[in-house]
């Protein structure tokens, strides 16, 4: 089975908040690699 890899992002007010790599395999999707930018975090 063909594996393929995709890079998401969530931005807000121009500024980069999180990231999340995505594995495809056929129908199927496996999240991985989850960054959330620190000061993000420290907002609640």
């Amino acid at each position: 089975m063909l594996k393929s890899h995709r890079i998401y992002a969530a931005r807000f007010n121009e500024r980069l908040l999180g990231a999340v790599r995505v594995t495809l395999s056929g129908t199927q999707g496996a999240l991985d690699s989850l960054r959330v930018r620190e000061i993000t975090r420290r907002r609640g």
